[in-house]
């Protein structure tokens, strides 16, 4: 007896290209597309936060196809849950992190440069690139720390800089995704789901 091939296919899933990157969703939502997310970047309006790197500034040529207001901009810009993509005048780059287990996290990314080059600008993207390992090496070392102090039996609490705009947005979305969390004592497994959909249903 001969079946519909289409009733043993793959499960479709949904797909987008935004700027050349591919983002797949397991799972339908109402979600806006990552389009609508991303158009403050690709009509480059967003205000970003700039920093005045004496040495980057005086290596960095003049972009010409960039507005005034971006020609020394780095912005960063956070999809939520574990996306960043950061866009300089020389180059742009994306990174994701996959937590692995409760004490292990996968961290990927890769960055994109101009077609066409210049010597000038290939230096500055080195020197823009020395700057944020310098910077990520940091984080990964705060991490570090702050997930030992964590397994201590003494550990409460701790606290973040008010400037730590991404990190408090981010566990913002998490407890509006997530109340479960804030309960005292953990459902069981079988009904967390269950729990977490009620709570967020009641607002």
């Amino acid at each position: 007896m001969c079946r519909d091939k289409t009733e043993f296919g793959l499960i479709p899933l949904d797909l987008e290209i935004w700027m050349g990157l591919i983002f797949v969703r397991f799972r339908s939502g109402p979600q806006p597309t990552v389009a609508e997310l991303m158009q403050p970047v690709e009509a480059i309006r967003m205000p970003g936060r700039c920093w005045s790197v004496r040495n980057y500034i005086r290596l960095a040529p003049e972009p010409k196809r960039l507005p005034e207001h971006l020609k020394k901009a780095w912005i960063y810009y956070g999809i939520f849950p574990n996306m960043v993509i950061s866009a300089m005048p020389e180059s742009v780059q994306f990174c994701q992190e996959f937590p692995l287990s409760t004490g292990e996290t996968l961290l990927r990314g890769a960055i994109y440069r101009y077609a066409d080059e210049s010597r000038e600008q290939a230096a500055a993207r080195n020197l823009s690139f020395r700057i944020d390992r310098e910077t990520m090496s940091e984080d990964v070392q705060l991490s570090v720390w702050s997930n030992e102090s964590m397994m201590s039996e003494a550990f409460s609490s701790f606290y973040l800089s008010d400037l730590e705009y991404g990190v408090r947005t981010h566990h913002d979305h998490l407890r509006a995704m997530l109340p479960v969390l804030e309960l005292s004592e953990a459902p069981d497994d079988r009904e967390m789901w269950n729990v977490n959909e009620a709570m967020r249903s009641r607002g």
